[in-house]
This record gives structure tokens, sequence and C-alpha cells, in this order.
């Protein structure tokens, strides 16, 4: 059986809502028409991946790209031949893409791969992908920075007194879980508070199944900033999705994650400490820029590694 060996961009990017996303591309000719595909083509003799991946993506699509890092080699064996196919994780130059070769495109998003009729060969690549994501969310749960093990309790009276609050609201946040780590009690006078617990996140309402992940990552700074408690169900997410926006702010140095009375918490850095009492505008500026600007860093470091 014929073999040909192969290269695909797995492309990435950012929507504008601030989630991550992957560039599939739709044949127009051949057997498989109209399936949906990694953009790519064949390895040139005396081409490295790298190269040919480079060359065919400017061929495809009059596209810059920068190749990040391997993902995986696919081997698959059609009926007419036997694939051999390279695939790398890259990231566009400058953002410009045009079709020379497929019939249409698309920016799928990074958690929903399948909702176009993959190739048989880019259903492997999907399937590596989905797996990466899946070990990195694992991954997150696993950010600790700092761990107290020792669990003190406190009465109503003092957690009312340290959150500045009415035992009324105390009662509906404790009808809505909205306060881990409680012992609850016949009555609310007698349920003990853990010492470190804090009030919910006030703006928590402001939070809808729609707002965007540039706004959610800031209101997860700006509880922070307040000591407030916010959490996956106050944000609308998955426990997964909640622990992908964590990492991502715990890296670029906005927030660190502590557990204290067996609760996980998060805490603001000195960096956004200056934005307290300040509008969410201009801390969700700060937010979107310091994201931006580490992954503006990130990619010319991947930039130089390629030009060594």
């Amino acid at each position: 059986m014929k073999s040909i060996r192969v290269v695909a961009a797995i492309i990435k990017s950012i929507n504008d809502a601030g989630d991550p996303v992957i560039f599939a591309t739709q044949r127009g000719y051949g057997d498989y028409k109209d399936w949906w595909e990694f953009p790519g083509g064949k390895i040139e003799p005396g081409e490295a991946p790298e190269e040919a991946l480079v060359r065919e993506i400017r061929e495809e699509l009059d596209a810059a790209i920068t190749v990040d890092r391997y993902l995986i080699t696919v081997e698959y064996n059609y009926p007419a031949f036997h694939l051999s196919m390279d695939c790398f994780w890259c990231s566009l130059k400058d953002g410009h893409i045009t079709l020379l070769e497929h019939e249409a495109a698309k920016w799928l998003p990074l958690n929903d791969l399948r909702q176009v009729d993959w190739l048989p060969a880019d259903v492997i690549v999907v399937e590596a992908i989905e797996a990466e994501r899946e070990n990195s969310l694992a991954k997150n749960k696993e950010v600790i920075v700092e761990e107290t093990t020792i669990m003190s309790t406190i009465s109503l009276a003092e957690f009312t007194k340290n959150c500045g609050t009415k035992k009324s609201y105390v009662k509906k946040w404790l009808d809505g879980h909205l306060i881990p780590g409680v012992t609850l009690a016949p009555s609310l006078e007698d349920t003990l508070f853990p010492r470190s617990a804090r009030r919910p996140y006030r703006f928590r309402a402001k939070i809808k199944p729609t707002t965007t992940a540039k706004d959610i990552r800031t209101h997860i700074v700006n509880a922070c900033i307040r000591r407030e408690h916010i959490m996956s169900d106050m944000c609308h997410m998955s426990k997964n999705e909640f622990a992908l926006i964590i990492q991502d702010l715990v890296k670029n140095d906005l927030i660190r994650v502590r557990r204290e009375d067996g609760i996980t918490y998060y805490d603001s850095t000195q960096k956004c400490d200056s934005y307290n009492g300040r509008r969410f505008e201009d801390l969700r500026k700060f937010v979107i820029n310091m994201i931006k600007t580490a992954a503006e860093g990130a990619v010319e470091g991947a930039i130089k590694g390629t030009l060594k």
C-alpha cells in the first residue's frame, strides 16, 4: 500500500468572548469532499515537518503561523493509501486567513470540536486534543498554593459580625448552599461556620449564563479583592470550566489558590489590590491587558525558540 506523509496544523486562538477556539477547514474536492480536516499537506523531500507546515499553511490559507509544539503523529489506513500525519499546535502571527483551496472554514470551541464531520484520520487528532484538555483540567484541580488543615468553627453571631451582615441574609445564603463547610443545626442560631468562611460574592447576580469569559475572569478577581467567596455555580459553569479559568488567573499572577478549613479559597495578589474600590470596567481592562500581555509574551518566546 502506498504511504503518504503529511503535516497538519491545529491553529488555536481566542474568540471575542475570551474562549479558546480551533480552526477547521472543509474539503472542496476528491473522495472526501465536504468533510472537515485540520489544514496542512505533504512534506516535500528535504523538508522538516515544521518547515512543510509553515509552507502549506501559506499556500492554503495565505497565512503566517508559528509552529508552537508537537501533539501527535496519526497512522491511518485509508482504502487506497496509508497516511502518516504529524500534527502540531500552531498560532497565527497576524490573524490574517484567506481560503485558497478549501470551500469553508470555522473556528470551533475547544470544548465542542465534534460539531462537524471530521475525516477519519482527523478524528484521532480531535481525540488527542480532548485527552490533552482533560489532563490539563485534572491538573487544574491540584493547583493549591497554601493549605491549612485545622478545622475551627465560629458561631452565627461571630460570622455575621465578621461579614458585617444580618441573620436574614445568612439564612438565604445557607438555603442557596453558598457557604461551604457549614455544620447545620435544627436552628440557625446553633449552626456552626468555618472560621475562614466568607460571605458570598456580592455581585453574583450580575453573572448570567451569557456572561463572557472575560467578564467572569474579572468577577473572580473582584471577589478575591473583596475577600468574598465565589464558585463555579455562581458563574454558571461546570467545575472543569471554572478550574480552567482559575488556572489562567493563577498563571498570570492575578489570584492565588489557598485551602483553609478544608475549603478552597481564592485570594487576590498585590498587583490587583490597588483596584480595590475602583470601577468594574477599570478592573476588567486591567485583567484583559494582563492576560493579553502574558499571551503575547508566550508567543514571542515560541517564535524565538524556533529561531535558535
